[in-house]
């Protein structure tokens, strides 16, 4: 309970204080919508600290989807997000990831008892590191995800001077965490999550026109049931041919590092490279090769595929591995791939409404609350900001963001307001309905 009570006290209030000292919710809106109205009616140019001036209502070009900087409009922006949801609606539980833009809290809803994965990011560090449009493409993406086996967004809402976005819960942890418990997976294994990830990828290809870009074990999570869900919409894309570099270097498909115009067969590029990890628990090139060599190694060497894999799985791997995109399996559609000999016992009708019983059911918690995969640390041992674990990217630097890297980024305001970014799903409103006209009986 001390780790939760400072967890909550670190960012409940954007305070130091503790509760019991701190001002209401309320009357810490009124208090800071009069002292940014005084600061900007007395100062036609004013600072945040030794930062660079800004104008009354003067855009910040490079900050992405933010409103004007009016300080006077505080108070009526605050208003409109005053029926989302916020950081005092829920008890922080434990810090389950962190990374250099923020932190990841297991979280439970106080007036539903639903846990969730609670991500935290300081605007300022969105800002002053580049990520800011990458984290709002990730939440205007996520927006329009309802699926099984993606993770789904259930809430955003702001502070400030932080950025909230609230997702499903995976207790089940990675597949990455599996793939080291185990060493490695039979067959069978392979091609029950396989058709999971492929029904996920066509409908986030066929119905959403979006590419995902990072497929990879630990954007895989792990329900309490042992489903799969996939996580990490940040590099992201609308399914237009583009030539961006981005991704985790083990898994980018040819075409990416060429700097050739791709679609979303880079995406099936990706699950070759995953299953191969998950029947091998080694990558598919270059084991222990340096950046340079692995990247050679991708253009020009064929995988090695073993010999005790079964012919239909071999000749899985060879399509998906094709180095053309025009011959690689899936590139006419997720359809190409379901149809293949290799999953020919799979039922898609029984996988698409989750009937299929997951082969790490026996190994997972049957409640959402799963100590073994969650972090040994706890949220007041660690530094103040942020959210999700992300993981490093070698290859994300496009040429608008090299652009963006010369600007000065320092005349950046703490409490930037996000245009529009408060959002709570439709079946969480309904809930929240019920409950609440249940707590009033």
């Amino acid at each position: 309970m001390g780790a939760a009570n400072s967890a909550c006290q670190c960012f409940g209030n954007d305070t130091d204080e503790p509760p019991s000292q701190q001002t209401p919710r309320h009357t810490q809106v009124s208090k800071r919508s009069q002292f940014n109205k005084y600061r900007a009616d007395t100062s036609p140019n004013f600072t945040i600290g030794d930062r660079t001036p800004f104008s009354k209502g003067q855009n910040f070009q490079d900050a992405g989807d933010f409103s004007d900087f009016d300080a006077r409009e505080a108070k009526r922006r605050i208003h409109e997000d005053a029926h989302s949801a916020h950081i005092d609606d829920f008890n922080i539980i434990k810090l389950i990831g962190q990374g250099s833009f923020g932190r990841v809290f297991l979280v439970q809803k106080k007036l539903t008892k639903k846990f969730y994965a609670l991500k935290a990011m300081k605007k300022k560090d969105l800002v002053q590191k580049n990520f800011l449009q990458s984290f709002l493409n990730e939440k205007k993406i996520m927006r329009e995800l309802e699926h099984p086996y993606v993770v789904n967004l259930r809430f955003s809402f702001q502070s400030e001077s932080k950025a909230y976005l609230v997702t499903d819960y995976c207790s089940g942890g990675d597949l990455s965490h599996w793939i080291k418990k185990k060493g490695k997976f039979d067959e069978n294994i392979v091609r029950f999550y396989a058709a999971e990830i492929v029904l996920a990828l066509q409908y986030l290809h066929e119905k959403l026109n979006i590419i995902h870009r990072d497929i990879k074990p630990e954007n895989i999570l792990i329900t309490y049931d042992g489903h799969i869900k996939i996580t990490d919409f940040g590099l992201s894309k609308t399914c237009v041919n583009t030539v961006t570099l981005c991704g985790t270097p083990d898994y980018l498909a040819p075409e990416v590092i060429l700097g050739k115009p791709y679609g979303p067969v880079i995406d099936y590029w990706s699950l070759g490279c995953l299953m191969y990890k998950m029947l091998t628990g080694h990558s598919t090139f270059g084991i222990g090769s340096r950046k340079d060599k692995l990247i050679q190694s991708i253009l020009k060497d064929d995988v090695k595929i073993p010999e005790e894999f079964s012919a239909e799985l071999k000749d899985l791997l060879i399509g998906l591995f094709c180095k053309d995109p025009k011959t690689r399996l899936g590139y006419h559609g997720a359809e190409e791939i379901k149809k293949h000999a290799f999953f020919k016992d799979i039922d898609w009708n029984a996988i698409s409404r989750k009937e299929t019983l997951s082969p790490l059911k026996k190994e997972t918690l049957k409640n959402d609350l799963d100590p073994k995969n969650l972090s040994k640390d706890s949220p007041d041992k660690s530094p103040i900001g942020g959210v999700t674990p992300f993981t490093p990217r070698d290859f994300t630097t496009t040429a608008t963001e090299q652009m963006n890297q010369s600007h000065q980024s320092t005349g950046v305001p703490e409490n930037l307001h996000l245009s529009q970014f408060s959002y709570t799903a439709k079946d969480i409103t309904a809930d929240c309905s019920r409950e609440y006209r249940s707590v009033k009986e």
